[in-house]
């Protein structure tokens, strides 16, 4: 029951922060540059924001979509908010649910309703009134942290210091609780539970872990207590292992790809465009790199020599096949975006919603058995591909331009 409800939990992240985007309703404030509502705006509309930094001072009557390398929101939104960013900050009064994708996620305001957050490293030092969901692989409720009702959480490193009135579900590697747990706490840890001197809780303790939790002298557990044994080899083949490495795998692409487009907007959507323009040739080149450059860096490896060369390459060639899926990602997210803009006839001024976009699709996808590996397989060999093709295509035009230069020098 409880690895349904996390496995749940991931799927329901990528979902919320997908389907929303889709809908273009909005007031659209796009910039290559720093973004910012200023304190003394006032917008009687949805927003979609984005840029390599947002910072949102003022007050939005309606739901805020915001996508930045950083994103900071001081000011009211009175609707719901979606965030993603490499680090998201949330200093204000959300009349509505939050939901966020970040590498450092700090949650210092208020939510009036229900917050779901999936990020590297959160930290909540503010109040969630009602629900809380968050996946992660540090996870910190602060001593000033308070989470209204239910609290569904996974990840790596799970600290409860704050207040929490209802039921906890957890499922970690290494849990420790300082706070007050208003129902019960029951859940999985691969690693230990720790139940410091401070905690109170008023429901009952029902876990699985490899031994007992340390319950320390003072903590206050009103309820029964019930641990059941996780053996070694149920540990090796966790779920929530598994999990969360594709949701912290998945998380982290999407930074990448963030960041990606920020820096090379220019290349990153020349190297999606021949995926459109050119996609047999880039399916063939991106095969014939995929079987024939590993067979060619053993080669070079076998040589004493070739070994630093190869081990170079070799972090070469990881690179891009990990960069590889952006790109791929970037073209369908366009794709989608262009059929639903197609009447509009809109341009997005940046990348970052259509990148966004396109990891999301991907991820959903990775995550069926079977189908998933096959996905990966073609995403990686289409943007592979499409890079080598760009990369010709500039060879051959450096080549023609020096081939021109040295005409009109012999002219001369």
């Amino acid at each position: 029951m409880i690895k349904n409800k996390i496995k749940m939990l991931a799927i329901v992240l990528g979902l919320l922060l997908l389907i929303p985007s889709l809908t273009l309703a909005y007031d659209i404030k796009m910039s290559e540059d720093s973004n910012t509502i200023t304190k003394d705006e006032i917008i009687e509309d949805d927003v979609i924001i984005s840029g390599k930094s947002v910072t949102v001072d003022g007050t939005i009557n309606g739901d805020l979509k915001a996508f930045a390398a950083n994103v900071t929101i001081n000011g009211d939104v009175n609707g719901n908010v979606i965030v993603a960013g490499s680090n998201v900050r949330i200093n204000g009064l959300v009349f509505g649910d939050l939901m966020v994708a970040g590498g450092m996620v700090e949650m210092e305001g208020e939510v009036t309703d229900d917050l779901m957050v999936a990020g590297g490293i959160i930290n909540v030092d503010g109040e969630v009134r009602d629900n809380a969901m968050m996946a992660g692989g540090m996870i910190n409720i602060s001593e000033r942290g308070k989470i209204g009702r239910d609290l569904l959480v996974g990840g790596g490193l799970v600290n409860l210091a704050g207040e929490i009135k209802g039921n906890v579900t957890f499922g970690a590697e290494q849990l420790s609780v300082l706070g007050n747990i208003g129902g019960n706490l029951n859940g999985e840890a691969d690693e230990k539970v720790s139940i410091e001197p401070s905690t109170e809780i008023d429901g009952n303790l029902e876990y699985r872990a490899p031994k007992e939790a340390n319950i320390k002298e003072g903590a206050e557990i009103v309820g029964e207590k019930k641990w059941e044994e996780l053996k070694e080899i149920e540990r090796s083949e966790s779920f929530i292992t598994k999990l969360f490495g594709r949701v912290y795998s998945g998380l982290a692409l999407l930074i990448v790809a963030i960041v990606a487009v920020l820096l090379f907007p220019k290349k990153s959507e020349e190297v999606a465009l021949y995926i459109d323009f050119k996609p047999g040739r880039s399916f063939l080149y991106g095969l014939i790199l995929v079987i024939v450059a590993p067979i060619a860096l053993l080669i070079i490896a076998v040589t004493i020599l070739g070994i630093p060369l190869a081990i170079i390459l070799g972090v070469l060639y990881g690179i891009l096949l990990y960069t590889a899926k952006i790109f791929t990602a970037l073209w369908i997210g366009q794709r989608i975006l262009g059929y639903l803009n197609s009447k509009k006839k809109k341009k997005y001024k940046t990348l970052i919603l259509p990148v966004i976009l396109g990891i999301f699709v991907l991820w959903i996808l990775f995550l069926i058995p079977f189908i998933g590996f096959l996905v990966k397989l073609v995403a990686t060999i289409f943007g592979l591909g499409a890079i080598v093709v760009c990369m010709v295509n500039y060879y051959n035009n450096k080549k023609g331009k020096d081939k021109k230069k040295d005409k009109k020098e012999d002219i001369k």
